[in-house]
């Protein structure tokens, strides 16, 4: 606490020698007990308050938030740590130390993760039981080539003539054939998926090789339908409206 702030203090308290502050962490108990003496004084709630029935339903409520917004919002930690800080506040209960509530949201992330990793690959494979498979496959480098089929079909055209409009073609086809939109993702939230669709669709194939299952089924999923329905299935429009194309 900063000089200024103990002194103005002290002339309110009364207190003749402010540099008594300094002996407040001498009993480690002192600071628990002002911060119980607080909470009954205005009407707050422990975070691991369990022993009453209001006590309980707040940590039920908190979960939930806490889960609910993970599993809606594409959040990193620092967002959803500073949103359940706020959730706390506003419902008057004592903020627990910093490591317990980083522990709780990063636990919480994950949890989310899984659940979506494993709804979209289960909807894949609904869809089709050999369609993660086949996107897997995609990772995979081609005999003779120096790269996988991921980075084939990310190389939009480059020049304007007709060899380069007949494998722009090609590539439409090569990621028509999977037939994405017959996977059901409606389940999903959109910012989640929107967000891990930008994530597959910028990460190397040695990065989402890595990744496990269910995880991996569900980046390729998005990143190819990224590719069909985002910003790629533009090329070829606006590549085939151009005069100076020619075959």
């Amino acid at each position: 606490m900063p000089r200024p702030v103990v002194d103005y203090l002290a002339v309110q308290l009364g207190i003749v020698d402010p540099s008594q502050v300094k002996r407040y962490g001498v009993r480690p108990k002192t600071a628990y007990e002002h911060a119980w003496m607080i909470r009954d004084a205005y009407g707050f709630h422990g975070f691991e308050e369990r022993e009453t029935w209001e006590g309980r339903v707040l940590a039920k409520k908190f979960l939930t938030f806490l889960h609910g917004r993970a599993w809606t919002h594409a959040e990193g930690p620092t967002a959803l740590f500073d949103q359940s800080a706020a959730w706390l506040r506003r419902h008057r209960v004592l903020l627990p130390g910093v490591r317990v509530l980083e522990r709780l949201v990063a636990s919480v992330r994950e949890q989310a993760d899984d659940r979506l990793f494993a709804t979209v690959a289960r909807q894949a494979s609904r869809a089709d039981s050999g369609l993660p498979r086949a996107l897997f496959g995609l990772l995979e480098v081609p005999e003779g080539s120096r790269f996988s089929e991921l980075e084939r079909l990310r190389q939009a055209p480059k020049r304007q003539s007709g060899a380069e409009l007949v494998r722009a073609l090609k590539r439409v086809d090569d990621i028509a054939r999977f037939e994405l939109g017959r996977v059901e993702v409606s389940k999903a939230p959109a910012r989640r998926m929107k967000t891990l669709a930008r994530y597959g669709a910028g990460s190397k194939a040695p990065l989402l090789a890595r990744l496990h299952e269910p995880g991996e089924a569900f980046f390729h999923v998005s990143w190819s339908n990224s590719c069909w329905t985002g910003r790629w299935s533009t090329t070829l429009p606006r590549c085939c409206s151009s005069r100076r194309w020619s075959i």
